[in-house]
């Protein structure tokens, strides 16, 4: 996948499962206000922004057993909400391996 952003979310419900969101020339996933989604079993790589970005008050994600590496930020929450299982392997993004903003852990079942 290339271009802009590989997946720019602005309004429902979304579901990505199985994918590979990769050198896109901003974020993998943007995630913009009026919007939820539910990354799960993705590789979010080599993207020049943020692997996954929530942006914006009403804007949701939630991540689990995914991989995000070698991105400009890993994870990256603007006022929104993310949230993440833990079982995802987050390496190798910016200069420390980056995260911005509050990513909640969420319990698993």
């Amino acid at each position: 996948m290339s271009g802009v952003r590989g997946f720019d979310l602005m309004a429902g419900l979304t579901s990505i499962e199985e994918s590979a969101i990769s050198h896109s020339g901003q974020e993998g996933i943007l995630v913009s206000p009026g919007a939820k989604a539910t990354v799960a079993l993705s590789q979010l790589i080599f993207n020049t922004g943020a692997g996954l970005s929530v942006s914006g008050a009403g804007a949701e994600a939630r991540i689990s057993r995914s991989l995000v590496i070698s991105n400009g930020v890993g994870l990256s929450n603007v006022s929104g909400v993310l949230e993440s299982t833990g079982k995802n392997v987050v390496r190798g993004n910016g200069n420390s391996n980056l995260n911005v903003g509050t990513i909640t852990a969420a319990g698993r079942q």
